[in-house]
């Protein structure tokens, strides 16, 4: 990070990255603790297989989700 004279902060693209990333896993639904456990392995084949199983859990929240959808549309409505 690199502050300007005008007191704007400039970050390089890494960190910005990393918190897309925290960002990503935390939406996926990961605690804290769950996400210091990904970012502490550096190796991407790791990272891969652990990430592999949190794609079910998405998709499950998802249909989840898209089976909800219609009882709040007609609740709407009828609102």
């Amino acid at each position: 990070m690199e502050t300007k004279e005008n007191g704007y902060r400039y970050y390089s693209y890494e960190p910005l990255y990393q918190i897309g990333f925290i960002l990503g896993l935390r939406n996926l639904g990961l605690s804290v603790e769950e996400v210091k456990d990904y970012l502490s392995d550096s190796s991407s084949d790791a990272l891969n297989k652990k990430l592999i199983p949190l794609k079910g859990v998405r998709i499950l929240k998802l249909i989840v989700r898209k089976q909800k959808l219609p009882r709040h549309i007609v609740s709407f409505i009828k609102n």
